[in-house]
């Protein structure tokens, strides 16, 4: 670093040395400064492609992302025909929300390289071959890493296998279109796992992925066509007559740009919906494009209606049910829990437990242990015997009613019905392929960690059983974990219901 300060005292335009401190500054995040040296030397050699990857990383991590659009979009002139800086640029407009331009160069991106190979790091014994879309997902760009992120439209299991003795090759299946003679030259593979999860955003890319599952003849991990079958819609048909369980009804109004308000309306005077409903375009997870309606004239649709305006979207109203109640511990709030377990191979596992006070969209990264301390039980009790957690034959209903669904592997969010016609009744909230196995950690405790390995392991078996190929020990990869429960002393009598019943429940 001092020969470098020393190198730009002498010659402040020094090209070479502007662009090696400016990559030491930036490995310890001091990005204003490192922009500024980036620029000095981009002035002089405005084509300097890799300068300009590294200009536009900068800018990315300090949040400038349309000017980091413009120093990636200079990347493609300059590399034309290079996938990476279409890739970025794709990215780049998801990030920023542009999705018909994100779809565009993720596109172009795929159309010269339809494979990617990863390797078994040690020895390969099983060979997967894994359906991707990038024209049907939505890509973004991780600001801390400058990754790129397919936040739609996939789950992230090929990730969590074992990658020393498998060997995943990645098919982006949006090239057929263009090159159908690609479905001739699929290189050999022990079984198929289709990884495209969404069967709206991504129903051209699924009817392409059915293509490839009926040419190779192989045996296939979450069949395209199960898939498609596995909407909200379809879920809700499956599901409205079943006595077990409760899916709430919904209605799909399609390619539409009307009002959210009027949505509603025309909803409830057409299928009999009562307030309050659920409001949600489809194709998104985590909550985003997600609204509780509880009064038509005081609610807020602006978010959703900026959002219709801009295209046709797909939206769903879905009727709420309660499933929050008043612990005795906080008789002034609402208690809102909400479960999660993965279906693998035929087996439900559980994966966690969430909750939030006076807020029925439960989030991830809250404090609710801290605050309800005693929930360190329920959630231990959860994921050691789901069976005895829920009482009665609730665990098994619903493991039954999933595997209707035709789907090797698939996540489900649920909680326990609160009003009295459903009272006790497992109410599922969504049950898809999308769903993302993975703890966390910040705020999660060692039972978490300990189901999320269990989980893999299931997956892990699952696929050498479909394969037809003995499974061999797999060790799950080590990642941060807890390594001692939080103190979770409980305020709670043994004779409390742990599902959330009781006397003090919301009717």
């Amino acid at each position: 670093m001092n020969q470098l300060t020393a190198a730009l005292k002498a010659d402040p335009l020094c090209i070479e040395a502007n662009l090696l401190q400016a990559q030491l500054l930036m490995k310890h995040k001091k990005h204003d400064t490192a922009l500024l040296l980036l620029q000095t030397a981009l002035l002089q050699q405005p084509d300097d492609y890799d300068s300009l990857v590294r200009y536009a990383r900068c800018l990315s991590e300090v949040g400038k992302t349309r000017l980091a659009l413009a120093a990636m979009h200079r990347c493609v002139q300059l590399r034309p025909n290079h996938d990476a800086p279409r890739r970025y640029l794709a990215a780049l407009y998801g990030t920023l929300g542009f999705e018909e331009h994100s779809r565009y160069w993720a596109q172009k991106a795929v159309r010269s390289k339809a494979f990617h190979l990863r390797e078994a790091k040690v020895e390969t014994k099983l060979t997967v071959l894994a359906l991707f879309t990038q024209a049907s997902g939505s890509l973004g760009i991780n600001r801390k890493t400058f990754g790129i992120q397919t936040s739609e439209g996939h789950n992230n299991l090929t990730s969590l296998l074992d990658s020393d003795h498998i060997t995943v090759i990645r098919f982006h299946v949006d090239t057929l279109d263009s090159q159908p003679e690609l479905l001739r030259m699929l290189p050999a593979a022990d079984v198929i796992y289709n990884s495209i999860t969404d069967p709206e955003r991504c129903e051209h890319a699924l009817h392409l992925a059915q293509k490839v599952c009926d040419r190779l003849n192989l045996p296939v991990i979450n069949e395209p066509n199960a898939v498609l079958a596995s909407s909200r819609e379809s879920n809700y048909a499956r599901f409205k007559d079943n006595p077990n369980v409760i899916l709430p009804k919904s209605v799909k109004v399609e390619n539409t740009q009307q009002n959210a308000k009027a949505i509603v309306e025309q909803a409830i005077k057409d299928h009999g919906f009562e307030l309050p409903i659920i409001i949600r375009l489809a194709g998104y997870q985590g909550g985003k494009f997600m609204h509780k309606v509880d009064d038509l004239d005081s609610h807020d649709f602006a978010e959703l209606d900026e959002k219709l305006s801009q295209q046709p979207q797909t939206v769903y109203v879905v009727q709420y049910h309660e499933f929050g109640y008043r612990d005795e511990n906080m008789p002034d709030d609402m208690l809102y829990l909400k479960y999660r377990a993965f279906l693998i191979g035929g087996k439900l596992y559980p994966a966690h437990l969430r909750g939030d006070i006076n807020q029925y969209k439960v989030h991830i990264n809250n404090q609710i242990f801290d605050l309800c301390p005693w929930l360190q039980d329920f959630e231990d009790h959860f994921l050691r015997d789901p069976v005895d957690y829920f009482g009665g034959d609730n665990w098994r209903h619903l493991e039954v009613a999933l595997n209707e669904m035709g789907l090797d592997y698939t996540g489900v969010d649920f909680a326990v019905a609160k009003a009295p016609e459903h009272q006790g009744k497992i109410l599922i909230f969504e049950a898809n392929a999308s769903m993302r196995n993975w703890p966390t950690l910040r705020n999660d405790t060692p039972y978490v960690y300990g189901a999320w390995q269990n989980n893999l392991q299931g997956v892990h078996h699952h696929f050498c059983a479909r394969a037809d190929i003995e499974p061999w020990a797999f060790v799950v990869p080590q990642i941060e974990a807890p390594t001692q429960p939080v103190s979770a002393q409980s305020v709670v009598s043994s004779e409390r219901n742990k599902t959330g019943g009781g006397d003090n429940q919301n009717e």
